[in-house]
């Protein structure tokens, strides 16, 4: 890809600025097609840091060692479709009383796309919204978790998207990274599927349950405060910051 002016695609990001917003981006295909993006403005090293603290006492849950999930976990570190419940239960947890981070998500309710063009399309959404968001910053960092598939599209995306970016435009840095490289990559992917299983109504999950077996909306719930925007690609805006939450819950409506 030849450059583009503001835009760049690195392999290092050992030193930031002040004022740099560091962004990690994922997507994910069941139970809804959605992508996501998870933003920390002040707290990128803490959170980072914080991250690997936890995911250092989990890998020692000997009890688990025979687990495949927890093997995965131990290789990949976390990732909400594969951890074991009671690793979940400890990151969603820990992201219910975190700051310093928030999270977008888009997704679509149809299927008369392809999966692929779908997400594309999510994409450039996505990170149209983010870049306008903080064009007022020097420099974006953004980081998105390595897909095959979508590898080569993440750049162009970006480049496209800079390019509506009211002048002067922010200087734009894309990393293609591995799992949990950064950790930020994990709150992403747990915010992402937070939302889409309790949408999709993944176990069947009643609103406010007490039930230890109904997890889904108790997830969502500890983590809607972290939520900046979810998006509908047909019909617009389901949450937004500053809007009663009750505004979720379309069965009340």
């Amino acid at each position: 890809m030849p450059p583009q002016p503001g835009l760049s695609v690195v392999a290092d990001d050992t030193t930031y600025g002040d004022g740099t917003i560091h962004v990690a981006f994922d997507e994910s295909f069941s139970p809804l097609v959605c992508v996501g993006a998870t933003v920390a403005e002040t707290e990128f090293a803490s959170t980072n840091d914080e991250i690997m603290s936890l995911y250092r006492e989990l890998t020692n849950y000997s009890w688990m060692a025979d687990m495949t999930s927890f093997k995965r976990f131990v290789g990949d570190g976390f990732h909400m479709s594969n951890d074991a419940q009671a690793i979940a239960d400890r990151f969603v947890g820990f992201l219910g009383h975190a700051i310093g981070f928030s999270s977008y998500v888009f997704y679509a309710e149809s299927d008369r796309f392809p999966r692929g063009r779908t997400t594309l399309l999510l994409y450039r959404e996505l990170v149209r919204t983010v870049l306008q968001k903080y064009a007022s910053r020097p420099l974006i960092r953004c980081y998105f978790e390595q897909n095959e598939e979508f590898n080569q599209y993440f750049p162009k995306i970006v480049s496209h998207c800079l390019r509506s970016v009211r002048r002067p435009r922010p200087r734009v840095e894309v990393f293609i990274r591995p799992k949990m490289q950064p950790p930020l990559l994990a709150v992403c992917d747990y915010s992402m599927l937070t939302f889409a299983r309790w949408f999709s109504g993944y176990q069947d999950c009643p609103a406010q349950t007490d039930s230890t077996r109904h997890f889904t909306w108790r997830n969502f719930n500890a983590l809607r405060r972290s939520y900046s925007v979810i998006r509908s690609l047909e019909s617009g805006n389901l949450v937004q910051r500053g809007l009663p939450f009750e505004q979720v819950l379309p069965w009340q409506t």
